[in-house]
């Protein structure tokens, strides 16, 4: 990969702008860039580029690489913002393969949701050749206290957070929707145990999902992955076997996203 273009340091240069020249250095290398090449590229002294670089640390805009600590590589709030701004082509450009895997295994519609502007939207979904198998389309932003992918979602993000973004009170759409808070929060913890998250007609009657969240390293749960179709064929005989492809489909969404991150 060629070296970013970095202009020379200026000596009325802002402290500002020598912290994104470093963070621009380090974004274009992704195995990790060493102290001196960062030194010798943004033209500064060592000296000052490693206050600079543990400043960034502290705030977790830069990390060591996991193993070659003399290196270092984007940290873990670069890696959130990289995620949270990817556009709905990129993301399904680069899980495409995997959702119609699934798709095609479970013949329900398999989709992924992700977390933006404190709601929980639809991005990217194959739909197999069946009718009757969903109701989410792309885009469409889901009822963050019924839908199945948006509790797999905000099981793990921040309570307080949560609590300010839910509704108040939990309007009712149909018969089974859960109106209590407590209630939905006793399912997140459900979830964050490992269960997956269900949605068993409580938006729409007749029509259910079932979701688990993505895990991203060094990022946590931005994004989930579900499948969405009838309450009888989704939640019934075949539940478990949907739980154990989606489950499997959670953890190679998380391989593709990142992979697909690397390259950008």
């Amino acid at each position: 990969m060629p070296e970013p273009s970095i202009q020379p340091a200026k000596a009325d240069e802002k402290p500002l702008e020598r912290y994104f020249r470093i963070l621009e250095v380090v974004s274009a290398f992704p195995s990790g860039i060493g102290l001196g090449q960062i030194a010798d590229i943004v033209d500064l002294p060592k000296p000052t580029v490693h206050r600079l670089l543990k400043g960034l640390g502290e705030s977790r805009l830069l990390a060591s690489h996991p193993t070659a600590p003399q290196l270092y590589v984007t940290g873990a709030r670069i890696l959130r913002l990289l995620y949270t701004s990817a556009g709905a082509d990129w993301i399904e450009t680069v899980t495409r393969s995997v959702l119609g895997d699934i798709a095609g295994q479970t013949g329900q519609t398999c989709y992924i949701a992700k977390f933006e502007d404190l709601k929980i939207r639809s991005v990217a979904m194959v739909t197999p050749d069946n009718p009757s198998s969903g109701y989410v389309v792309p885009g469409r932003h889901l009822t963050i206290h019924c839908a199945s992918s948006a509790k797999a979602i905000l099981a793990f993000q921040d309570p307080a957070l949560v609590r300010r973004i839910l509704p108040y009170p939990l309007p009712r759409l149909t018969d089974k929707t859960i109106t209590d808070v407590e209630d939905l929060f006793a399912e997140f913890t459900a979830i964050r145990e490992g269960a997956p998250a269900i949605c068993d007609g409580e938006d729409y009657q007749g029509f259910g999902g079932l979701a688990y969240p993505v895990h991203l390293p060094e990022v946590g749960v931005i994004f989930s992955l579900a499948l969405t179709g009838g309450v009888a064929s989704l939640l019934g005989e075949k539940r478990a076997g949907y739980e154990q492809v989606l489950k499997a489909g959670a953890q190679r969404i998380a391989v593709a996203l990142a992979a697909g991150s690397a390259q950008q």
